[in-house]
């Protein structure tokens, strides 16, 4: 998948973990040296900047790839800024925790905690020798993860 600024002149994708930049006019591509892994990359509207997720935080760089940083970290292994939960995701189809404002001076940002949520173990009978992993399951009549709405800056400070 890709995104593109309000002009459709600049592209934003994710390919092997990295963010990737589109100049259409020009037809030309590169990657962006940010951490990774990187999850749902996108420019602002202007095209100044592209948000992006990284281990669970929300990170913005220039589009040039100038001054990346992190706008919202995640507080614990339970917590995300910027992704859809599993019910979002799953139940909902929406697949995204982050959207620009129409100035791309700030973000509405999901900040999802699946503390609450009960977890299963699923083992690899292929693989006995393996530990069973750990999965965060919200069945029905169980909790869900906590999800709040925040407005963030790109300096990061958030309402």
């Amino acid at each position: 998948s890709y995104a593109v600024d309000a002009a459709a002149e600049l592209a934003a994708f994710a390919l092997s973990g990295k963010v990737y930049v589109a100049e259409l006019r020009a037809g030309t591509a590169r990657a962006l040296p940010v951490p990774g892994p990187v999850i749902d990359p996108r420019p602002s509207p202007d095209g100044r900047h592209i948000a992006y997720v990284s281990k669970g935080a929300l990170r913005v760089v220039g589009a040039e790839g100038d001054g990346d940083r992190a706008l919202a970290e995640p507080e614990d292994a339970h917590v995300t800024y910027g992704l859809a939960e599993f019910v979002a995701a799953e139940e909902m189809h929406r697949f995204r925790g982050f959207w620009w404002s129409p100035d791309s001076d700030r973000l509405l940002v999901a900040r999802a905690d699946d503390s609450p949520v009960q977890r299963w173990w699923i083992a690899d009978p292929a693989h006995p020798e393996r530990k069973p992993a750990e999965v965060a399951y919200p069945a029905a009549g169980t909790a869900n993860a906590d999800v709040r709405l925040f407005v963030t800056d790109l300096e990061g400070a958030r309402t």
